[in-house]
């Protein structure tokens, strides 16, 4: 086959194969061979453009643009291995390149932009690969890893100004993502959810409406050496998440304040959670088992601890931001909003007469616990 000489609006789906064709993609079409094609046009296209049947596929698009309808994907495969996009624009799909049950596939050097939902999907795709590429303008994320997409990669890249997510973790562990930029996605920069052992090294997240967010069960998750600063709601928040390690990083100019960390609960939770929680009476966060609590300000880069003994359960609440007022409360009992519960005398702790027990509570400076 050769080119096809109707330049770029082209609605035609070719057949490649090394048995009937050269290694030239002219137009949209299928990939039934390996090896590597070149694109030697931009094109347009309704629907899905390239779709690939055969592992061991790289498509060099030579810095061509495929252009969509915002349906369809730019670039498809599904249970088929080992293949790499590089050099390509892709626009005004529904998904710009979409791995699907796909090992070891990888975008290179590419734009992605202007996609209706995703601008690259790895679902179910492990060892997934991002590298030196821009996926912007999105109408959801600019890269979701999904459903046991582990150990993916993002490195090098620009992942901003997406309407919600810069990119997306979900059911998806030991990522890592490095030397990339996260700014100014309408949601989040970068979330995660029962994502395991995640890392992000060396990152600027900036001007989003949150940071970085792990949730879910997102444990042993990282960030060092990142600049998380200015985002308008949270910089990193972790939520049912433990274990987590924020490392020589700038969390300055974000609204959340600070984080609380219970070692002996094994989780960290924030100021603004404690405040959101306490609208109402019998709203506290209670911390059964735990004897000692860290705060820590993402402001000052200053922290406390409350310890106590004999207590063993703590409660945290606020009367609101208005307020000014933090309440950490050691206590022997915790609450229960049963109000039946408070009338069985034998539920706490009793002394006997002539019987003295002491308690204490010690307040000192504390180091960065998250």
């Amino acid at each position: 086959m050769t080119a096809n000489p109707y330049g770029a609006s082209i609605t035609g789906f070719a057949t490649y194969n090394f048995s009937n064709s050269s290694n030239t993609i002219y137009e949209c079409g299928t990939i039934v061979d390996s090896g590597t094609y070149t694109l030697n046009n931009s094109f347009n296209v309704s629907g899905d453009c390239l779709i690939v049947q055969v592992d061991d596929v790289i498509i060099d698009g030579a810095d061509f643009t495929i252009t969509g309808d915002d349906s369809g994907s730019g670039i498809y495969v599904q249970n088929y291995d080992n293949l790499t996009v590089s050099n390509l624009n892709v626009e005004n799909f529904e998904y710009g390149v979409y791995f699907y049950t796909s090992v070891n596939s990888s975008l290179i050097d590419s734009v992605v932009s202007d996609n209706s939902q995703h601008g690259v999907y790895f679902r179910g795709s492990s060892d997934g690969f991002v590298s030196n590429c821009t996926l912007t303008n999105n109408s959801r994320y600019g890269a979701i890893f999904y459903d046991y997409s582990d150990y993916a990669s993002i490195v090098d890249s620009n992942l901003s100004n997406n309407l919600e997510y810069g990119v997306y973790f979900s059911s998806s562990s030991n990522g890592s993502i490095s030397n990339s930029i996260f700014n100014d996605n309408s949601i989040y920069g970068l979330a995660f959810a029962i994502a395991v052992n995640v890392s992000v090294e060396n990152c600027n997240v900036t001007g989003n409406s949150n940071g970085i967010y792990f949730a879910s069960a997102s444990n042993y998750a990282s960030v060092v050496n990142c600049n998380v600063s200015d985002n308008s709601n949270m910089g990193v928040y972790f939520t049912s998440s433990v274990n987590g390690s924020v490392i020589d990083s700038d969390l300055s100019g974000n609204s959340d304040k600070g984080h609380f960390f219970a070692k002996d609960w094994n989780k960290i939770i924030s100021l603004d959670e404690v405040i959101k929680t306490s609208r109402g009476p019998k709203t506290e966060i209670p911390l059964k088992g735990v004897n000692s609590i860290n705060y820590f300000s993402l402001e000052s880069f200053g922290g406390f601890t409350v310890s106590s003994e004999d207590y063993n359960n703590m409660v945290l609440w606020s009367p609101g931001k208005e307020s000014g007022m933090l309440c950490i409360e050691p206590t022997t009992q915790l609450p229960t909003k049963d109000k039946s519960y408070f009338s069985k005398k034998g539920n706490f702790e009793r002394l006997s007469s002539g019987e003295t027990k002491s308690y204490s509570v010690k307040i000192q400076p504390a180091e960065k616990q998250l």
